[in-house]
């Protein structure tokens, strides 16, 4: 976050992050089709009855672990990281949207408590709270898969990369010499076996 700290002439007033709060929810939306005896009660053939569910598959409360520059050239900064991750055993759903009318969608959803601090620039140190405070809410989309199975380890198996491969297949050595020994006889052509295509 930048921008935590308006500074005046002989004083400022500045943001300090209280608490941080995130999770992830998850959005499945379904739409059951009604059948022809129910169908007068939702308008009609065709139409059908829209279910929505949400929960929560993770989450957790943060009080600590940030950085805060009130120093920082623009008005401040304030810097943090957390692992965001599902809670085991809640047993989520994959991303998916269906032409039938299933759909579910999840989303990180990260609130910040806030509370203005007044200063002055002679001690910066003393802060006295103001007693205002807000409430900073954001999400963010995120998209849920499966883990990657046991299949073909693409690290070990990946193709040679195009510089890798030689110019050319490697050279077959070709040793030609003459025959040296006896004269070897050769048969009139009248005793030769001629053989057919057939034979």
């Amino acid at each position: 976050m930048n921008g935590v700290v308006n500074k005046e002439r002989d004083a400022q007033t500045r943001w300090r992050i209280r608490k941080l709060d995130w999770r992830i929810d998850e959005h499945t939306r379904n739409i059951s089709p009604a059948c022809n005896k129910h169908a007068h009660k939702v308008g009609g053939e065709g139409k059908g009855q829209q279910h929505e569910d949400i929960r929560i598959i993770g989450g957790d409360a943060i009080k600590k672990g940030w950085k805060t520059d009130f120093d920082m050239v623009g008005g401040g900064q304030i810097e943090m990281e957390f692992p965001a991750q599902i809670r085991p055993g809640c047993h989520p759903v994959c991303d998916v949207d269906s032409p039938t009318g299933l759909v579910t969608t999840h989303s990180l959803i990260i609130e910040i408590i806030v509370a203005e601090e007044h200063a002055k620039n002679v001690s910066i140190r003393h802060a006295v709270p103001t007693g205002a405070a807000r409430v900073l809410r954001t999400q963010f989309k995120v998209v849920l898969t499966e883990r990657g199975g046991l299949g073909v380890s693409w690290d070990e198996e990946i193709p040679p990369m195009y510089e890798d491969v030689p110019v050319s297949p490697p050279g077959y050595k070709t040793t030609v010499t003459d025959y040296v020994g006896e004269e070897l006889p050769v048969p009139p052509e009248e005793e030769l076996e001629h053989m057919g295509i057939r034979d």
